[in-house]
């Protein structure tokens, strides 16, 4: 199951909850669910002996691609997501296409409640208070590049030490949709000797295959002459 995340990111400015994508929501949603009961499984099994006879007090922190706190649309979709996400994976039933969009119904009522402490955080502030609290942490000024495959995250913060504590302070930060996966889609879709050669050339995006580092690495040899996407991204 592929682009769970940015389709999410779509119409960010519109502010009307009809604007949501549900099928989207509803991959999420599944994906999450079904990830979120097999790490709660497979945690269980290893510390059995440890946490068995306790009742577990669980909370839920969520990254969301977001330069700050004040995307208010983005924050709602991806809060939304994961609320019905951490319902739909504590029920014993498989997790069904029909079942996801009864939970996600029911998230929309004012009385729905997971059950547990949820939170949604921006990536930047997520890898900086990490690095904060890592022992590879070092006063003064950073600035912090995280290329992914479909954002690229820049965040620059200060870190500094405060009572005792290591604090951060961020200076500035922003996202943007330069990821990998978004350059590899636009070589893509210029490279028309590729429909040539495979009908499904254009749509083909498989996660696990290496990306060319260059445009002429998509079709060695051949003579067409694509525009340059690459300095255009």
């Amino acid at each position: 199951m592929a682009d769970l995340k940015l389709p999410l990111l779509e119409r960010a400015t519109l502010s009307d909850d009809r604007s949501d994508p549900e099928d989207a929501m509803c991959r999420a949603v599944a994906y999450l669910a079904v990830t979120l009961r097999e790490a709660r499984a497979r945690f269980m099994a290893a510390e059995s002996d440890t946490y068995g006879r306790f009742d577990i007090r669980w909370a839920l922190n969520l990254g969301i691609p977001s330069a700050g706190y004040d995307d208010q649309v983005v924050r709602r979709r991806f809060l939304r997501a994961a609320r019905a996400a951490w319902k739909a994976s504590c029920g014993a039933e498989s997790v069904e296409w029909d079942s996801i969009g009864e939970v996600l119904k029911q998230e929309r009522q004012p009385e729905f409640d997971p059950g547990i402490a949820i939170e949604v955080v921006p990536e930047v502030a997520a890898q900086a208070v990490g690095y904060a609290r890592s022992t590879f942490r070092d006063p003064g000024l950073h600035l912090l590049i995280d290329v992914g495959a479909g954002t690229l995250d820049v965040c620059g913060f200060v870190l500094h030490e405060w009572d005792g504590q290591d604090r951060y302070r961020l200076l500035t930060a922003t996202v943007d949709r330069l990821g990998v996966l978004e350059l590899h889609r636009r070589r893509l879709a210029v490279l028309t000797c590729l429909d040539r050669r495979d009908g499904n050339a254009r749509g083909s995006i498989d996660p696990l295959t290496p990306i060319g580092e260059t445009l002429a690495d998509y079709h060695p040899g051949c003579p067409c002459d694509p525009p340059d996407v690459d300095a255009e991204f």
